[in-house]
């Protein structure tokens, strides 16, 4: 992240020290060996995802612009299949959004859960 704030910075200087997560051995390789031997790169879910509408299924995204997952022609496209107030694209948030912004993580879970 190029400017984390200072929650992120404290729960990511915790890391060393919190035992919910020493006490796990963390692979490095985990996410390279993964592409390497996944051949479904691009998994186009939007039949599945308008599908769920149709049922009347709540579907809701959120994803970090830092993450580099998705395009912001893919997230327009996922706010057209599931509707703009169930897409929330978070600014200076990488992959682990829940702890880049994790106040406003919370409060779209909130919002959505009420």
């Amino acid at each position: 992240m190029p400017a984390p704030n200072d929650r992120a910075k404290a729960i990511y200087n915790s890391y060393s020290t919190d035992p919910l997560i020493t006490g796990y051995v963390k692979n490095e390789h985990a996410v390279a060996t993964f592409w390497k031997h996944e051949p479904r790169h691009n998994i186009d879910v939007t039949p599945q995802l308008k599908y769920l509408r149709e049922l009347q299924v709540p579907v809701y995204a959120l994803y970090g612009k830092q993450d580099g997952l998705y395009s912001n022609e893919q997230i327009g496209e996922l706010r057209r299949v599931i509707g703009t107030d169930r897409v929330k694209y978070l600014d200076q948030c990488s992959h682990t959004l829940f702890i880049d912004q994790q106040a406003l993580f919370l409060t779209a879970l909130s919002k959505w859960l009420k």
